[in-house]
């Protein structure tokens, strides 16, 4: 026959161990697998071949790296936390990026938008004589209606008011600073 205390000590851990389950599948951040295609030119659009495109993952660590084809063009397959700011809109999370070229400026693209399929242009800066020659940062490749989406979102959430529409202007009405009565 088993003692009291030992079963008590059982169902106590068992308990314990399956109530914790649920609270650490919530605090899981969902991941998203998905392909991106990184286009790099100059500023006249010519294609870069042999430009080294890194990745760089929301926890600070390289997570990708190649080289441009011909044709300008580096893929990956990527495996990116969820970005929370665009949960509610789509699946999406979001790198930097650090192009290097032969002749080229080097440029960092915060912001990297990745879903399935993604795209991200980047324009290669060249080197001047006589120049400032540093490093270009630019935004990634968000697209408008993520934008207006995630705005709306934090807005919302705010509890701020439309200003008044003006006449001749397209598109919804821009959010005002103040708090809806």
């Amino acid at each position: 026959m088993q003692s009291p205390w030992k079963t008590a000590f059982i169902t106590t851990g068992v308990f314990w161990i399956f109530s914790a389950i649920p609270a650490y599948a919530e605090n899981q951040t969902p991941t998203i697998n998905a392909n991106i295609e990184f286009r790099v030119s100059s500023p006249d659009l010519k294609k870069i071949n042999g430009a080294r495109v890194l990745v760089i993952s929301d926890k600070g660590t390289i997570m990708a790296n190649g080289l441009t084809n011909s044709e300008g063009i580096w893929n990956s397959k990527l495996q990116v936390t969820q970005d929370p700011r665009f949960s509610n809109i789509r699946e999406m999370g979001t790198v930097t990026a650090i192009v290097f070229a032969q002749g080229y400026n080097e440029e960092v693209v915060f912001e990297v938008p990745v879903y399935p399929n993604s795209i991200q242009p980047v324009s290669m800066v060249p080197i001047q004589p006589g120049k400032r020659n540093e490093p270009v940062k630019w935004l990634g490749n968000l697209h408008r209606h993520d934008i207006g989406r995630m705005v709306d979102r934090y807005a919302n959430e705010t509890g701020l008011a439309k200003q008044p529409g003006i006449s001749g202007t397209f598109g919804n009405a821009a959010w005002s600073p103040s708090i809806k009565r």
